[in-house]
């Protein structure tokens, strides 16, 4: 079983049997989250499971404090002692004191955003989108250009430009930031590019789109813009056999909602095409 903010749902009973019951059990906690800490333990109440706590930022690359007990000073109970120490060192009307050291020790931002995702409006209808929120990754940090964002187990910095450009125009882009259009090598790598497609198209009433990625046809050999060795090719969504035809380029599927075509690539003529060159979005990539 797991959780997300989770609050307190029984006493110290409970927790023990929970835990007899579902010895794979956690919670996921998040910075200063306030709900995991109510109802308060001085009302008899007791977390159960194993405890995932994540103080700062919930991006790529960054190492959560794993608590292997209902309630442990070194997860985010430790924002909840900080928080009575700030009420019991205040001076001021006890209402006046709750309303500050709330205002310090809490955040419901941090319980409605986690790893990315704004919990609230999640929904798998495309006009009631799952909308984002902001993340920052761990492990590379101010080393992307603006506007890019980095993934930690490549090491690239990323950008998506969402105007539909033509391939010819979608290389000038990428190739003036310093860069290629995206080569991807794994799953992780594809998902990640995926989402962050979907993440730049924000609030927009769509079901699903498409992007361009920068792998090619050269005389019959499969290319990545950026020279990087082709080793990973069987998400073609028409099969490895269709790969791609002289003239052709790949382009990739993402989704707003639960879609089978998500992170799928597909091929399509892209060279002595005009006037009808076909548009899309892109995704750079600068590094590998």
């Amino acid at each position: 079983m797991i959780t997300f903010g989770q609050p307190r749902v029984g006493d110290k009973v409970y927790a023990q049997l929970h835990e007899s019951l579902i010895t794979h059990s956690y919670r996921f906690t998040h910075g200063r989250d306030p709900v995991p800490h109510v109802p308060t333990m001085n009302m008899n109440y007791y977390h159960h499971g194993k405890e995932i706590y994540y103080k700062d930022s919930m991006g790529l690359g960054c190492e959560p404090i794993e608590c292997t007990h209902g309630e442990d000073l070194a997860c985010s109970d430790q924002i909840e002692a900080q928080l009575e120490e700030c009420i019991n060192e205040c001076v001021d009307s006890l209402y006046k004191c709750i309303i500050t050291c709330l205002a310090k020790y809490s955040s419901i931002d941090d319980h409605r955003c986690y790893f990315g995702r704004n919990i609230g409006p999640y929904c798998i209808f495309c006009r009631s989108i799952r909308r984002y929120c902001n993340v920052t990754n761990c492990g590379c940090e101010n080393k992307c250009p603006k506007g890019y964002t980095c993934f930690p187990k490549t090491g690239a910095c990323y950008k998506v430009y969402p105007k539909p450009l033509t391939i010819t125009d979608a290389k000038v882009r990428c190739n003036g930031d310093g860069g290629n259009i995206v080569s991807i090598h794994d799953d992780e790598e594809n998902f990640f590019v995926s989402e962050l497609v979907a993440r730049s198209y924000g609030n927009l009433t769509i079901c699903w789109n498409t992007f361009w990625i920068g792998l090619h046809n050269d005389s019959g050999n499969l290319t990545w813009d950026d020279d990087s060795p082709v080793d990973f090719k069987h998400k073609f969504l028409d099969g490895d056999e269709k790969l791609l035809d002289p003239e052709d380029c790949a382009y990739s599927h993402f989704g707003l909602k639960p879609h089978s075509y998500n992170g799928l690539w597909r091929s399509i003529k892209c060279e002595n095409c005009q006037p009808n060159c076909p548009k899309m979005a892109v995704v750079c990539k600068i590094g590998v």
